[in-house]
């Protein structure tokens, strides 16, 4: 550790003074007079979304923890705490304003919706217009419609918005069609839960430049404070009369148990993590972490809403920010890659500079998001009121008894429609391992008796871009050695670049060689698949040689390659014509696929094979997007 390293502890410093800037403590026994109001929320959110985006930058700065950087090295391991904060207010804000305001539900997709995804699409379409400047990429039509729409997220940021937006739709849904509100609180909840499940389960997100919904232990690992904000705002004033009694002793508590508990899943989370969910030990490393990271998140929420009971805030600055606080979320990343992405400066330089321009940048375009926001709730409760003056005649009467009706229905299905989801919730996802001790056998026992060009299966891979669980992968013997087999896949499963960056790399450089070294590729195999790969040029998941690929295929046509579904998705190139397989005519897409390099050879090139099944060796530059990935393995038998 170094001075300037000390020195990057003045930014949490200084959020701090400007947080408790005019602050006040309430007196012994007595709750501040703001307690949980909008002004007092809105200042917490704001702190919490600049300690976000420390979090980000003490990442870039420290190699996500492989320096220590001194006291702000902490913010390394606590964004999802941050995030935490974001998700209990949430929470909180449904439960509550369902408590207190009168029709709450009837306006609330008019007043709710509106209001977190129209910054959600202007900041989209801001950063898809920088990226056509930054990096000179211009998509077709589908692509730039699902980038703005965040099917595609181009703000790897933006999960939050996706995720707060299930959760507003379920919460509208239950609380609309179920009048008992308890138990419409215990089925949103039991959902929230399952969309946990859903994303643990889901994987580690893949490396790369795109980013996929429900993948990565962001989308989960500080969600069940969401839960304790939607129980704090049903049962607020027990809740809050229970703090009151207690609270020295639970504020001793909740301090020493999420220092405890936060220490405790920061070692968890180095020892075992969330990159191994493919196997089962990897499963069981991954749930503990999740266990001890959401326990952190739930006692730190507890601590700021304790703290926030005797301390009222009162600073500009931060009221300020709390204006601009979602656009200022989802536009930060943006200057840190790739605008400040490999400057070289000194972190405090670099800090300071991300800080600014994204308070600019969140300044200059929360009034025109704003303005848009009240256009479009003002359009919609327009309509709304519309609606509410219709006569009650005869024939609306009849047509509210069948909407009660089909509500009644509806309130009976959903226990039903719970259960149903469960079940196909684990066949999803506990198929892969409740059966891989027999499929692996299948496997060997098949590649044994394949010959070559004959087809086998060998571990899972999502190909048909339904997030349902994974299928079955199908591998093309190209060669067989002895007690081992040369595998490639009979699809491409995936598109990227070779290279990020344009610049003359290797193939050991390359932004590809890294990819297939870790997640998705490396949870393709079950624990057992994995002891029988034999590790190609330091990876078990690699690609063809341009000598291999002239080697192994005896002609243009075997080399020509069909994507999957999911890979078209993720934005591999297509191409629906071919030359020598009329693929267009059944609806079949090629594409052109990466080979690997020569070992130690430097490119600003790299090797493909073209849509028509021709190798070329100096077309593709190694920044160019859309490539198919086709992995290649070896299998020991």
């Amino acid at each position: 550790m170094i001075m300037t390293d000390l020195l990057l502890f003045l930014y949490p410093l200084l959020l701090i003074v400007l947080l408790l800037q005019g602050a006040s403590l309430s007196p012994r026994g007595e709750t501040g007079p703001r307690f949980l109001c909008p002004d007092q929320t809105g200042m917490i959110r704001a702190a919490a979304c600049l300690c976000i985006i420390l979090h980000h930058l003490v990442q870039h700065s420290t190699g996500y923890g492989a320096r220590y950087a001194g006291p702000v090295t902490f913010f390394n391991d606590a964004g999802f705490l941050f995030t935490g904060i974001f998700f209990f207010f949430s929470g909180y804000g449904l439960t509550r304003s369902l408590e207190t305001r009168e029709g709450y539900l009837k306006t609330f997709p008019a007043r709710r919706f509106p209001s977190v995804l129209i910054p959600f699409w202007i900041t989209n379409l801001l950063l898809i217009l920088a990226g056509r400047i930054w990096y000179g990429f211009w998509w077709n039509p589908l692509k730039l419609l699902g980038d703005f729409t965040g099917i595609t997220l181009v703000n790897s940021n933006g999960w939050f918005i996706i995720e707060i937006t299930l959760f507003y739709a379920l919460f509208w849904f239950f609380f609309t069609f179920i009048r008992r509100r308890d138990a419409a609180l215990a089925l949103l909840s039991l959902a929230v839960l399952l969309t946990i499940l859903f994303a643990f389960f889901r994987g580690h997100d893949p490396q790369g430049h795109a980013v996929h919904w429900f993948r990565g232990e962001w989308w989960y690992n500080s969600t069940p404070v969401f839960l304790f904000g939607l129980v704090f705002g049903r049962f607020r004033d027990r809740i809050e009369a229970f703090f009151r009694r207690h609270y020295p002793l639970l504020l001793t508590t909740a301090a020493v148990l999420f220092a405890a508990v936060f220490r405790v899943s920061v070692k968890i989370l180095k020892r075992y993590g969330y990159y191994y969910t493919s196997t089962p030990a990897g499963l069981r490393g991954a749930g503990l972490t999740l266990l001890f990271q959401s326990l952190a998140a739930l006692l730190f929420a507890l601590l700021v809403l304790l703290l926030s009971m005797k301390v009222t805030l009162r600073s500009p600055v931060m009221s300020y920010i709390s204006g601009i606080s979602l656009e200022l979320f989802l536009l930060h990343g943006f200057w840190i890659d790739p605008v400040f992405y490999e400057a070289r400066m000194p972190d405090m330089v670099f800090f300071g500079l991300v800080l600014t321009c994204s308070a600019v940048a969140a300044s200059l375009t929360a009034p025109v998001i704003k303005a848009a926001v009240r256009a479009v709730t003002g359009l919609l409760l327009r309509q709304a009121d519309k609606g509410a003056e219709v006569p009650l005649t005869l024939e609306r009467q009849n047509l509210l008894a069948k909407k009660e009706a089909r509500r009644r229905t509806l309130r009976k299905g959903i226990p039903l429609l719970a259960v149903v989801l469960c079940i196909l919730f684990w066949i999803s996802a506990g198929r892969r391992f409740v059966m891989a001790g027999r499929e692996y056998e299948e496997e060997l026992a098949a590649i044994r008796s394949a010959g070559i060009g004959e087809e086998v299966y060998y571990g899972y891979f999502e190909t048909d871009g339904i997030p349902l669980g994974k299928e079955r992968l199908s591998w093309i013997i190209l060669k067989k050695e002895q007690d081992r087999a040369c595998l490639i896949c009979r699809n491409g499963i995936a598109g990227s670049f070779y290279n990020r960056r344009h610049a003359a790399v290797s193939w050991e450089e390359s932004d590809l060689y890294q990819i297939l070294s870790a997640a998705p590729y490396t949870d393709m195999f079950s624990a057992r698949e994995q002891e029988n790969l034999i590790p190609a040029d330091g990876n078990p998941v690699t690609l063809l040689s341009v000598r291999e690929a002239r080697e192994l295929f005896p002609n243009d046509q075997s080399r020509e390659l069909a994507i999957t579904t999911a890979a078209e998705q993720g934005g591999t190139n297509i191409n629906r014509a071919s030359k020598h397989h009329e693929w267009d005519m059944k609806g079949y897409r090629s594409s052109w696929w990466w080979l690997k390099g020569e070992p130690g050879s430097r490119s600003e090139t790299a090797p493909v094979v073209n849509v028509d099944g021709t190798i070329v060796t100096d077309e593709k530059e190694v920044n160019r997007p859309g490539g198919a990935i086709r992995p290649v393995i070896w299998v020991r038998y």
